[in-house]
């Protein structure tokens, strides 16, 4: 009889990031992705489409240290209030842009959005805009940990930057319309773009060139 052959392979050593991925991916720890050169960093806005934003309480969405100063010159958006979202108390010098976009959802659905299930305003009920929204540029948090584990100072890979959440998946999905309606405001002087959705097994018309020209050069991240 013949001993078997067994596959054998050396083992290696991870260690988590967590918290810690700035430094893994050996960013600067104030600027993440971009050099904080002559002020121009507080400038850019990243916006990002997703489930909404829940800022309340949330350090990630805070201008972290003496503030941000005004909104760059460039950006014409906003944020809008509506019943569940107070964007006066909510927006700030680093969350400058909160808005929602539904009409292709509710003609998915059929019938207006039900208000006792889902928020209709830029508030995060689900989760995950939030969630990208601060890794993609969230504030310094110290002490920031997952149910006590994974303890350190959590931070976005360009913590220095804006942040303009537009809200336009729903419980039941991402409408294509709704994504469009969207980059009929990319002249709002945003100039970085994450689109936090899925995508199909085919590219959506928002990545096959329905993008309008626009002098702001754009950056689209798609996850």
């Amino acid at each position: 009889m013949h001993a078997r052959l067994v596959p054998q392979t050396p083992t290696d050593v991870s260690h988590p990031h967590t918290t810690h991925t700035p430094d893994f991916l050996r960013l600067s720890s104030a600027a993440g992705l971009l050099p904080a050169a002559s002020g121009a960093v507080s400038d850019v806005v990243v916006r990002v489409l997703d489930t909404g934003i829940y800022p309340l309480n949330r350090g990630s969405f805070k201008p972290a240290g003496d503030g941000l100063g005004p909104p760059p010159s460039s950006f014409s958006g906003g944020c809008v209030s509506a019943a569940a979202f107070n964007a006066s108390a909510y927006c700030n010098s680093k969350l400058i842009g909160a808005k929602f976009f539904y009409k292709g959802y509710d003609a998915g659905l059929g019938h207006p959005i039900n208000e006792t299930l889902e928020s209709k305003s830029p508030l995060d009920t689900e989760g995950y805009g939030t969630h990208t929204a601060s890794t993609a540029a969230g504030s310094p948090v110290d002490g920031a940990g997952i149910y006590n584990y994974a303890h350190g100072r959590a931070l976005g890979m360009a913590p220095t930057v804006r942040i303009a959440a537009y809200k336009i998946c729903w419980k039941s999905g991402c409408y294509d319309s709704d994504i469009l309606a969207t980059f009929d405001e990319i002249p709002d002087g945003v100039m970085a773009h994450r689109h936090g959705s899925p995508p199909p097994p085919l590219r959506p018309p928002s990545c096959s060139g329905e993008l309008p020209l626009s002098p702001t050069p754009i950056l689209s991240h798609i996850t």
